[in-house]
């Protein structure tokens, strides 16, 4: 193995991909895409291996622009119920199995071998590239390898079988967070570091039982890009913003407009919503035109939206991670009502940098406060874009990696 951190040179690293990074345009890809470039501009030569994905849009030419790129096209076999059923006879989840799990990726790192005999260190970007982690161990012996954690993927489960109402998939989302809990705690103590991205998951991982090193490196935002213009006039509108094609979003957002907006349009006739966000559900569809509901579908630019909104909701009864909107919208200023899922890794305090409500009365509520009190609005929007500033700048998320691959670059 090479070891460019002790001379001082460039390190080399190679990343494991489950899509591409680029385009940007949702919290998955920018959480993969703002560290590499950040880190690329620190004096990181990344040589990037993705699985192209059929669920997202894919820029491989931006991709390539950037960094070193392999690809995997092979196709991703179809839900269904046979595949469901075989899959109880299986360790892996269902999901990695059947969408991340491929022998022709497996393939493309041994021709990766042979390009690249040597790196400083090999990162494994979520838990679904768990499954090359051994065929990574037996090409380049000794290459440390570290994990970055978005997310405990297993509690996403365990929250679905929680809301779920269906016997049949409860059953069967239950099995499946067994699952994934024993898959991501094996494959975390296959790794010589492990970095979630919440306090709250690191601690949560131990307690599974993860005995590899922990350290924690929050997602970020460009906060200086997202900073609101001095003296922009708000226009009293709620804004929502996320992938509504992702199941525990949709799940929400479904909950919000029957229970709280619903409600709240009936105090407040004038109210407006906007609702951005790619591949929404037909239920969310069928509130544009009523009370006050504009359904964007995705939009290209949106950063008018958060300078000239009134507030942001982020109504999330599911998920795990760190939601990287709810950053961007305490750098744009934006005062943000949430659930406590939804501002999860994020250490705001209620009514001092957002307004955290878990019941759609309380949310309702919180709404009514935040548009009725400017003083309230200016003053959560104030201390939730110093706190932006302070952690979750990319510069200083791309600084603190760097310093973690130079010293697993050290150790070798």
């Amino acid at each position: 193995m090479q070891n460019h951190a002790d001379a001082g040179e460039t390190m080399k690293g190679l990343d494991l991909l489950a899509r591409l990074p680029f385009p940007a345009n949702d919290g998955g890809a920018i959480g993969v895409c703002e560290p590499l470039l950040h880190t690329k501009r620190l004096g990181v030569e990344w040589v990037v291996a993705a699985l192209y994905s059929e669920r997202h849009e894919q820029d491989l030419r931006r991709t390539r622009q950037e960094f070193e790129t392999y690809v995997d096209f092979s196709g991703t076999p179809p839900f269904g119920v046979f595949s469901a059923l075989k899959n109880q006879f299986d360790h892996r989840p269902y999901n990695l199995a059947l969408r991340f799990d491929r022998d022709s990726f497996r393939r493309m790192l041994k021709a990766i071998k042979q390009i690249h005999p040597s790196f400083d260190f090999i990162q494994v970007d979520w838990i679904f590239m768990a499954p090359y982690i051994d065929t990574c161990k037996e090409l380049w012996p000794n290459t440390p390898i570290l994990m970055r954690q978005h997310n405990a993927e297993y509690q996403i489960f365990e929250r679905l079988t929680h809301n779920e109402r269906n016997p049949a998939k409860r059953i069967f989302l239950s099995m499946q967070t067994a699952k994934m809990k024993r898959y991501e705690t094996f494959h975390m103590n296959q790794v010589d570091l492990v970095v979630p991205v919440t306090e709250l998951d690191a601690e949560t991982f131990r307690s599974l039982g993860v005995k590899t090193r922990i350290v924690v490196n929050p997602a970020g935002a460009n906060v200086e890009a997202w900073a609101r213009p001095k003296g922009l006039p708000r226009n009293g509108r709620v804004l929502i913003v996320g992938g509504m094609g992702w199941p525990p979003y949709a799940r929400s957002m479904e909950w919000f407009l029957k229970q709280c907006w619903s409600h709240f349009a009936k105090r407040n006739p004038n109210a407006g919503l906007d609702i951005i966000g790619k591949d929404p559900s037909p239920e969310i569809e069928a509130w544009h035109g009523r009370d006050g509901v504009v359904v964007h579908g995705f939009l290209e630019e949106i950063q008018p939206y958060m300078h000239e909104s009134s507030v942001m909701v982020i109504p999330l009864l599911v998920g795990s991670g760190m939601r990287i909107k709810m950053v961007e919208a305490m750098a744009a200023r934006l005062p943000v009502v949430t659930t406590s899922i939804g501002c999860e890794g994020i250490p705001v305090k209620d009514r001092i940098h957002a307004m955290v409500r878990d019941d759609a009365k309380g949310l309702s509520n919180a709404l009514q406060d935040v548009i009725n009190d400017p003083d309230l609005a200016n003053s959560l929007a104030l201390n939730a874009h110093t706190l932006a500033e302070d952690m979750f700048s990319w510069d200083s998320v791309g600084k603190r990696f760097v310093s973690l691959y130079k010293e697993l670059a050290l150790r070798g």
